[in-house]
């Protein structure tokens, strides 16, 4: 039967045949129509097996076994089985048809999960296990491929599928019916070895518990991007599932918290009695995970080391002028970049409104009675004593000099030896505990020694009074005896010696009381921390090869665009030293595309500056047709288009076209005659969009080219182009199917 013809005889006439979906190693699967359900369903044709050939007689086997196990499961998250047969041989199974393609699909198209996106997807596939458990079945095969989605976005609802080599549990052996014949032995290893627990790869007894496994296999998959257990060939996979542990999950991925990593421990545990006893506590262990971390802060991780880039494949055959060929990875087209970064590129300026966070250095303790030494260390200890000091008004230190006055009672030292209080007046002094100012005082003390073995001499120092007669004159006493009898004579001004002497001997004690401004509180400094979006900003700067652009999202930030595999490795290390939350949605390749996106990184237009371009679908399949809606920049312009291709080849679409200044074009051929048709091989594509203000090429380029030859010729004109030159990159994935 071909893919057009009719459909087996002996399935029901009720069933109108509509479209091939896919074929594999069993057969094909087809979409239908249900006349009198009215209703799309899929078909799938298993073709009869050939005698004496074990490994058709066990595929055969196991689509029976696939219609018998899912036809009695009855679960919003398990494909459903209609109806099932056989005819002269062929066996066929109708099934409901799930239009959003399987979990792989979605993954290799590009599309990067959220957080909240997996755990949504990975609770709904243990919602299916648990029931299927429930039920006496395991599934045996989990793995993104057998994970069908009702849309094909990140927001389709599972539906479990492929039961073909599902097993009975132990208990529920008699419950399950064993389709005729024995089970070949290759059967007992049936299964695909990234996704298989180590008993099962070792052929082991095991129980539903190999499916906890799995769907930790696959958790971890969603999580990082990669397989935990991985080789170069599936001896080498099992190998490396029985001897070795994975890398923690928060190391090498920023949606990942130790929370996770301690899911993922007790999921992959190589002892089944150490795994979730069944798939409801693992979908509780994993919510909890979640929740736990949405009340954390989320920090970016650093990533594995990157391998090696691959060489480019060499080049195959030719291209059929009606054809565009593709290769690549992830679905993207990139239009809205911001940051155009290749060797020496210049990271673009924080954003304006981004503000400044402030660090406060709190101040350093008071302490009681600080040590006068300490008066050195503040400097900035000017009007802000906050210690308790009375008498703080600094406004006093003018009126040292004022202590001259107080001196006349000492001259009488002979009566009033105790009387003491009168030099109370020291108290004015109390001002000088203010640090600054009892600084210099130190410069007084010297003389405040002389005061004390002075005053016996006062007797004898009225002989040489006579040289200040003018102060004595007014008094009646020019001689110096009426001084020696200072009983009688009160008066001191002819022992006034207060010029020479001003009051040190009170002055001595004060140095005793403690300075306030010891105390002086550090003045808070204000650090300026640099803002995430510049640190962001700084480490965009290092792509080397991409284009890319930053955006906001809830407390972190989210990267768009798309960048070398090298680059992405990078850029997720160096937000995680940073401490950022970071979620990388720019698309990674690993095609030779540098060479032209350096060629044309001086001329890349920003957006918003003229030229943009946008391709009307992102996902292109075999026989659909391109089309690209163009703006062009504000003056008149020459127009060249290139498909620049995984395999190191280029495909000019549009060669040296006159564009009127800010025309709105949507273009989906090069003439009539050469529509854009995609075609193998498949993957993520680069178009590049040049515009000039005068022709860019002196002769014409050839309609396929090398991209080494292409990226020379776009340097060369670049650096040899007169007047106005912008050019955009953007990207698009193609697939068969």
């Amino acid at each position: 039967m071909s893919e057009t013809e009719p459909l087996p005889s002996g399935l029901p006439k009720r069933y109108q045949w509509q479209e091939l979906l896919g074929r594999g190693g069993m057969g094909r699967v087809f979409a239908a129509f249900d006349t009198t359900i009215r209703r799309r369903v899929a078909i799938k044709l298993a073709d009869p097996p050939i005698p004496g050939d074990p490994e058709s007689m066990a595929a055969f086997q196991r689509f029976r076994r696939e219609a018998q196990v899912a036809g009695g499961l009855k679960h919003e998250h398990i494909v459903g089985v209609y109806d099932f047969g056989e005819e002269q041989g062929t066996g066929w199974m109708v099934m409901e048809l799930v239009e959003g393609g399987s979990l792989r699909d979605l993954i290799r198209g590009g599309t990067r999960l959220t957080l909240p996106e997996i755990v949504r997807l990975v609770v709904q596939v243990l919602d299916a296990l648990a029931h299927c458990h429930d039920q006496g079945v395991i599934h045996c095969d989990i793995k993104p491929a057998n994970i069908m989605l009702t849309v094909a976005t990140s927001s389709g609802e599972v539906k479990l599928t492929d039961f073909g080599i599902a097993r009975s549990r132990p208990e529920f052996a008699d419950d399950v019916t064993v389709v005729a014949g024995a089970r070949p032995p290759a059967e007992s290893f049936i299964g695909t070895p990234a996704y298989m627990a180590p008993e099962q790869a070792k052929s082991l007894p095991f129980d539903h518990r190999v499916d906890i496994w799995a769907t930790g296999v696959l958790l971890y998959e969603l999580l990082t991007e990669k397989k935990p257990f991985t080789g170069d060939h599936p001896d080498a996979v099992t190998q490396a599932i029985l001897t070795t542990e994975p890398e923690p999950p928060s190391r090498i991925s920023f949606l990942a918290t130790p929370a996770f990593d301690a899911v993922l421990a007790r999921a992959l545990a190589k002892d089944p009695a150490k795994r979730y006893p069944d798939a409801r506590a693992f979908a509780a262990g994993l919510l909890e995970a979640a929740r736990a971390r949405r009340g954390d802060e989320t920090r970016a991780t650093a990533v594995a080391p990157p391998p090696a880039a691959p060489t480019p494949p060499a080049k195959k055959g030719g291209v059929s002028p009606a054809l565009l060929a593709g290769a690549g990875l992830a679905v993207a087209a990139v239009v809205g970049a911001v940051i155009f970064l290749l060797p020496g590129g210049q990271a673009p300026p924080a954003p304006p409104q981004q503000q400044q966070a402030l660090v406060l250095t709190p101040p350093s303790p008071q302490p009681e009675a600080p040590p006068a030494p300490a008066l050195q260390t503040p400097p900035v200890a000017e009007p802000r004593p906050e210690s308790a000091s009375p008498p703080a008004p600094p406004v006093t230190q003018p009126q040292p000099p004022s202590e001259a006055p107080p001196a006349p009672p000492i001259a009488q030292p002979r009566p009033e030896p105790p009387p003491a209080p009168p030099v109370t007046p020291p108290p004015q002094a109390q001002p000088r505990p203010e640090p600054p100012v009892v600084q210099p005082r130190p410069e007084p003390e010297p003389p405040v020694v002389q005061p004390r073995p002075e005053p016996p001499p006062p007797v004898a120092q009225p002989r040489p009074e006579p040289p200040a007669p003018p102060v004595a004159q007014p008094r009646p006493e020019p001689s110096a005896p009426p001084v020696t009898q200072p009983r009688p004579e009160p008066p001191p001004p002819p022992v006034a010696q207060p010029r020479p002497e001003p009051p040190p001997p009170v002055a001595q004690p004060r140095p005793e009381p403690p300075p306030p401004v010891l105390v002086q509180p550090q003045a808070p400094v204000l650090v300026p921390a640099p803002a995430p979006a510049a640190i962001l900003a700084d480490i965009l700067g290092r792509v080397r090869c991409g284009v890319v652009s930053q955006a906001p999202e809830g407390s972190g930030f989210v990267v768009n665009g798309f960048l070398h595999q090298d680059d992405a490795t990078a850029l997720r290390r160096a937000a995680a030293e940073a401490n950022l939350t970071l979620r990388l949605a720019a698309d990674v390749f690993d095609a030779p595309y540098c060479d032209v996106l350096a060629a044309i990184r001086p001329i890349t237009a920003a957006p918003g500056a003229g030229l943009e371009v946008e391709p009307r679908a992102r996902l292109l399949r075999r026989n659909d047709q391109m089309e690209l809606a163009l703006q062009m920049p504000p003056w008149a312009a020459h127009l060249n288009i290139w498909f620049v291709m995984h395999d190191g080849n280029a495909l000019q679409l549009i060669r040296e076209r006159p564009m009127a200044p800010g025309a709105r074009v949507n273009m989906r051929e090069t003439s009539p005659d050469f529509p854009w048709i995609i075609d193998e091989p498949f993957g993520l594509e680069l178009v590049l969009v040049v515009a000039s203000e005068r022709p860019l090429f002196a002769t014409p380029r050839p309609d396929e080219e090398t991209v080494p030859a292409l990226a020379a010729a776009l340097e060369q004109a670049r650096r040899g182009a007169g007047g106005q030159v912008a050019a955009r990159a953007v990207m698009v994935e193609t697939r068969a199917r």
